[in-house]
């Protein structure tokens, strides 16, 4: 019994971007997400959502903190409050406020057992009023 070789030739056809537009405009109408949000007043306007401030400067909303927005609500309530600030603070909340939204009080208390139990209720409070909005 004789095996023959078969050898077949892959052929890929050539790839067609005739219907491929580069257009500068085409690809900002694609991918865009409404354009870039312009600050007026207190409120960032957006074409997906609306970000108040507060007197504070932080977004009314907890949930669209940034990192520095929350190292900024710490330090601004361990001012206010009395306690010890220093870098390891906002060393031990590397998050944003969606991160903090899905810490309990046991996580508050086990990064900051002095003043954590603050912390946890100022950050409730500010979730509740923003959530009631």
């Amino acid at each position: 019994m004789q095996v023959e070789a078969v050898t077949t030739k892959w052929r890929v056809p050539p790839l067609d971007l005739s219907a491929v537009s580069v257009l500068t405009n085409e690809a900002e109408r694609r991918w865009a997400h409404g354009g870039e949000p312009t600050r007026r007043g207190d409120t960032v306007v957006s074409s997906t959502k609306k970000i108040s401030y507060g007197a504070d400067g932080l977004p009314v909303d907890p949930r669209d903190w940034t990192r520095a927005n929350v190292w900024t609500w710490l330090i601004n309530l361990a001012q206010s409050e009395g306690l010890d600030i220093s870098p390891e603070l906002a060393q031990k909340f590397p998050m944003n406020g969606k991160a903090l939204c899905l810490m309990s009080l046991d996580m508050y208390l086990s990064r900051v057992p002095v003043g954590g139990k603050m912390l946890y209720r100022d950050f409730r409070v500010r979730l509740a009023r923003a959530m009631s909005l």
